[in-house]
């Protein structure tokens, strides 16, 4: 029963790595079952089948998602609303850690922690290549970021600069207070974005809470832009190495 249950999760190519990711994340393989065909029936279209992204965001890399916050976001502001009870979404949640599980630990066999990398390296690449001191400090915006985030949750902040909850402009001052976006017809500075909803700020200091559909057009002026477009650079190396190197600043 338990490998049939298994088995019902899997396609033969990716059976191997979900079967493990599963074991190794320690949740109940029932539910992760129920989880994988809601997740296939109800969400699958917009989020792509394996949660990776498609028409709407990747929801592996989704900090709300990551924080067990998807419950009351999803409620919320998912648009289109359906309504899902308390255990479909218990179900769903369990198989979205799996999906995150897997790729956490996607390099791997035998699921270590995600602190896998040279801590030397990341900060060489920190204060080199990656020039990343330019805007930010080890004993100034992200001190104790080590201590605040845990390292899976860490990772992904800093890999998504508009996710980042620490980040911090050259002056010091947090630098989602000098976002500008543009939604449509409204326009001024950034007070929130999250995989569901950008909240802006108008001229008139009216907040304004605009779901993301398929079809929303958003511009941002962004100071970290030139981080954003180190992303595509990044190694696997190096988002250990950066990774193991800031879980360092307790």
């Amino acid at each position: 029963m338990r490998r049939a249950v298994l088995l019902a999760l899997c396609t033969s190519a990716a059976l191997s790595a979900q079967i493990t990711a599963i074991l190794g994340s320690g949740e109940n393989q029932t539910a992760v079952a129920r989880g994988n065909t809601l997740f296939r029936e109800q969400c699958g279209t917009c989020h792509g089948l394996t949660a990776r992204g498609d028409t709407a965001p990747a929801l592996v890399r989704s900090t709300i998602v990551q924080n067990e916050q998807i419950t009351s976001s999803f409620g919320n502001t998912h648009k289109p609303p359906f309504t899902l009870t308390t255990n479909q979404m218990e179900d769903l949640s369990a198989w979205l850690r799996v999906q995150i599980y897997a790729i956490v630990h996607r390099t791997t066999s035998s699921y270590q922690d995600i602190v896998t990398g040279d801590a030397k390296r990341g900060e060489q690449f920190f204060n080199g290549a990656g020039k990343c001191n330019s805007c930010h400090s080890p004993t100034g915006d992200l001190a104790g970021v080590g201590r605040r985030y845990d390292p899976a949750v860490l990772q992904a902040l800093w890999i998504n600069p508009s996710r980042r909850r620490f980040a911090r402009g050259p002056a010091g001052t947090p630098s989602r207070s000098t976002i500008t976006v543009k939604v449509g017809p409204y326009s001024g500075t950034l007070d929130k974005l999250d995989d569901f909803t950008v909240a802006l700020r108008d001229s008139n200091n009216i907040l304004r809470l605009i779901p993301i559909t398929p079809t929303t057009k958003i511009e941002i002026n962004d100071p970290l832009k030139a981080h954003t477009e180190l992303i595509p650079t990044l190694t696997d190396q190096i988002i250990h190495d950066v990774t193991a190197y800031l879980v360092t600043l307790q």
